[in-house]
């Protein structure tokens, strides 16, 4: 499949591909939808979180498929969800963090002593020392082991503009022991995160999928890195439209990626995945005008220099989510886990469930609500990009 034909399906088709929407669908000769049939065994699956973005998707998908689940947390974010399913409190360990007032918790899986089950998907493994401990006793427990990991693992971004693939070298790794200041845990979170993947398959060879989503998004999403867009595109008017149109714009429906770790446990499958979108490079260019299709609202996108904006002090992610610049080069490649089942909603769908949920958590903070660039930095910077133009 050509790039051409690969845009064209990204795009869809009449109307919609002349509009520049997604709203079609990604893959117009994509392989049969794997969720279109059931599973071939019901499973006794195992959630490790499960009330919090992910893992509803998770959860919510395995129940669809008939599967009999557990969930294993804390039982601090929405306990209230899945009354009716079985749920075993513990946790996982904490390290005290002074400057929070946090105090260290030890490490509590005594609720999953005595138990077995077919798999597990583990949404929240952050630290290697309690990963290797789970997992150790785990693998005594479970037959196959789904865990959630992140294309953080790559130290290449904006250093190589080859595709990113799952046989690209890993962050420079050290041993734990000496990652001795773990105070900026966002410095640390793709070693990190490597480290459990090594502990998740040194307890369980041969029986665990790494999962390394990119940004994931979609309904539930309360970071805003991505639904901060389809709610600008609702308020509508002129819009700045951040550096090149063509540049880079990869993310996963939370529901597609939530189906998927559940098939991969259905299907026991085990190695590294990159799970990120699309079948083709979409471009940022696509997804704002598939945004503005879905949601059918009148707008418009002026297309503003990286040179410029960063005159104006408008930053990528601070200011404009999702935008990667132009020195962030690399593309991931999700070719390996396309082949092993992962699909795509189309994105006219992650657009409004996207929207959606803004909109309810606008509604809920009421003042308190804050768009990342507010409407009159916005106006002022357009203004000033014009009043440049004029004076050519």
């Amino acid at each position: 499949m050509t790039d051409a034909t690969t845009r064209r399906a990204l795009l869809g088709a009449g109307a919609v591909l002349a509009a520049g929407a997604m709203a079609r669908g990604l893959a117009a000769d994509e392989k049969k939808d794997p969720a279109a049939e059931g599973p071939q065994k019901k499973l006794r699956l195992l959630v490790l979180g499960g009330t919090r973005f992910l893992g509803p998707a998770i959860v919510d998908y395995a129940l669809e498929r008939g599967h009999e689940v557990t969930l294993f947390n804390r039982g601090r974010s929405n306990p209230g969800m899945y009354p009716d399913l079985e749920k075993l409190r513990g946790n996982r360990g904490a390290h005290a963090d002074p400057r929070r007032g946090r105090k260290a918790v030890p490490v509590d899986l005594k609720s999953l002593e005595g138990r077995t089950w077919d798999a597990a998907i583990d949404t929240s493994g952050y630290w290697p020392e309690f990963v290797e401990v789970s997992s150790k006793q785990l693998a005594q427990q479970v037959g196959h082991y789904v865990f959630v990991s992140t294309i953080s693992v790559y130290p290449q971004f904006g250093k190589d503009p080859k595709t990113i693939t799952e046989e690209t070298e890993l962050v420079g790794l050290k041993k734990r022991e000496e990652y001795t200041d773990t105070s900026n845990f966002g410095a640390i979170y793709g070693p990190f995160k490597a480290l459990c993947e090594q502990a998740c398959e040194a307890a369980m060879p041969g029986r665990v999928a790494n999962v390394r989503p990119g940004l994931i998004v979609g309904d539930r999403d309360s970071t805003r890195r991505f639904g901060e867009w389809p709610l600008r595109v609702h308020r509508g008017g002129e819009l700045i439209a951040p550096g090149n149109p063509e540049g880079h714009c990869q993310f996963i429906d939370v529901k597609d990626l939530g189906a998927w770790c559940v098939r991969l446990a259905e299907d026991k499958t085990a190695g590294v995945f990159n799970a990120n979108g699309f079948p083709g490079h979409l471009s940022f260019e696509e997804f704002l005008h598939g945004c503005k299709c879905s949601i059918r609202t009148d707008c418009s996108f002026t297309w503003l220099p990286e040179s410029f904006l960063e005159e104006q002090k408008i930053r990528p992610w601070m200011h404009m989510p999702n935008w990667m610049p132009e020195k962030v080069l690399a593309w991931v490649g999700v070719e390996k886990a396309i082949a092993a089942g992962l699909t795509f909603r189309p994105i006219a769908d992650t657009v409004r469930d996207a929207l959606a949920w803004e909109l309810q958590q606008r509604e809920k903070a009421g003042e308190r609500w804050r768009w990342k660039l507010a409407p009159e930095r916005e106006a002022a910077v357009l203004k000033a990009w014009h009043e440049t133009q004029k004076a050519k």
